[in-house]
């Protein structure tokens, strides 16, 4: 049974089992004459799988109940589930950022009903319910943050979402996490270059490389200077311009870099503080080689 403040929806299988306590049936028997595996039987019940007309037709012979009767009780529990689900969206789309996003043009303005920015984020999200995406964590990134505390699933999730979308748009070569590896010297020089002269060529570079780099606006409450993720055939870095310095936005790339590369991207779970300490280390020596490092201190402290 799903409810919501205001729609309770029961299940035809809560029906079905009065009847079969009305006939004093067996569950075991009732499955056997409806030709369902007790798997199924026990979805029909609960109403986890479709009443379908088959099965409508056949409960009219084994219960003695019209076949019109299953037919119009599944259509009036799916109406009231997609109600309740719609009710509960409608609850959850106040917590995301939908003036900002109208602002930048990632959706359209809805009507003032809160039902219409549920369906509205339903579309942009490309899900069918908000409370199932937020609650399954259909969307696992890994996003580096300059305030953990301070950053939101909703707006993290939005801001995902955008790259996502963009994303599709950009052409990439097969993933070559070894290309990538290769490419690093390369990639490290570029951090040299001006934004108009480095910005076209790491973009071709992590394209060969499978990668697709997707520059996004900083969200407010989100808070986050990057994200990785896999995106079907390809993976995506995506980074904000949150700080407007160049040392961290090399830093945010080659961090993100550095979880490719130790095979984070894939990994079940989220990233655990090792994981995190790992990528900032190759993004530190990458950008920073110890023995610079050390050369530099030595000439500032000592002449040498």
């Amino acid at each position: 049974m799903i409810q919501s403040k205001t729609y309770i929806a029961v299940p035809p299988g809560e029906t079905i089992k009065e009847q079969l306590a009305y006939k004093n049936m067996p569950q075991e028997k009732f499955s056997e004459e409806m030709k369902l595996s007790p798997e199924n039987t026990e979805k029909l019940l609960n109403g986890t799988i479709h009443l379908t007309s088959d099965m409508a037709y056949r409960l009219e012979y084994v219960l003695g109940i019209p076949k019109i009767f299953w037919e119009n009780l599944e259509k009036i529990y799916r109406k009231t589930i997609y109600k309740a689900l719609l009710e509960n969206d409608a609850k959850i789309a106040r917590k995301f950022p939908l003036k900002e996003m109208q602002k930048r043009h990632w959706i359209k303005k809805g009507r003032s009903k809160e039902e219409e920015d549920a369906k509205i984020l339903r579309r942009y999200f490309e899900v069918d319910c908000i409370s199932s995406m937020l609650s399954e964590k259909s969307f696992p990134i890994d996003s580096r943050c300059l305030k953990k505390k301070d950053s939101t699933d909703t707006a993290l999730l939005t801001w995902a979402q955008q790259a996502r979308i963009i994303s599709r748009t950009i052409n990439v070569s097969p993933i070559s996490v070894q290309r990538l590896r290769d490419a690093i010297p390369d990639l490290r020089t570029l951090s040299l270059k001006t934004t108009t002269e480095f910005c076209p060529i790491l973009l071709k570079e992590l394209a060969l490389c499978g990668i697709a780099l997707v520059f996004l606006p900083h969200l407010p409450g989100s808070y986050l200077h990057a994200l990785t993720f896999r995106e079907k055939q390809k993976l995506v870095i995506c980074l904000s311009a949150h700080g407007k310095d160049d040392d961290k936005f090399w830093f945010s790339l080659f961090h993100e870099i550095g979880h490719i590369l130790n095979g984070d991207i894939d990994k079940k779970g989220a990233r655990t503080e090792d994981d995190e300490r790992k990528a900032d280390e190759f993004a530190r020596v990458t950008l920073i080689p110890d023995r610079d490092f050390t050369q530099f201190v030595n000439r500032i402290l000592y002449g040498q």
